[in-house]
């Protein structure tokens, strides 16, 4: 029995907003914010719920946002106080 591929495809107006070179060097990690679907929403959350591999069904423990804040400004509280 053969399986069947879909192929979808969306056209999304992004800036690139990151770049993080790999650790091994041999490849960059870009993140890119959307700033327009156009009539392509749609199909862009099917391919990102729908591909192969799939998102991760749990995450590893990491800071949070709201916990790096907290310990930038206790850092620099720290760093007044001296």
């Amino acid at each position: 029995d053969r399986s069947r591929v879909a192929t979808i495809t969306a056209e999304l107006d992004g800036i690139v907003v990151g770049k993080t070179k790999l650790r091994s060097g041999n490849a960059t990690v870009h993140a890119i914010e959307i700033v327009d679907y156009g009539t392509s929403e749609l199909e862009y959350m099917q391919i990102l719920y729908d591909r192969v591999p799939s998102l991760p069904q749990r995450l590893t423990h990491d800071y949070s946002t709201l916990e790096h804040l907290w310990r930038n400004i206790a850092f620099r509280i720290a760093r007044t106080v001296r």
